[in-house]
């Protein structure tokens, strides 16, 4: 399922965007026509999930604290 955004009752050929400018749809074709107009007349809401997560790695510790100097006065 695919969601965009854009102007309310905006068409793209037989699409249109209801009030609230949404759309969603399963069709490949209707992806590939609305796809063409990412980002520059709508917006793609859900993520396409095309890379690997990165690996998680280990925080680096931080340096110990330096003792304060005091004044011996």
């Amino acid at each position: 399922m695919a969601k965009y955004h854009a102007s309310p009752r905006y068409m793209v050929g037989s699409i249109t965007f209801d009030l609230h400018g949404n759309y969603e749809t399963d069709n490949a074709e209707e992806i590939a026509q609305l796809e063409a107009l990412v980002p520059t007349w709508i917006k793609r809401l859900d993520e396409i999930k095309t890379e690997e997560p990165a690996e998680v790695t280990e925080p680096i510790a931080k340096a110990p604290a330096k003792p304060r100097r005091t004044s011996a006065k």
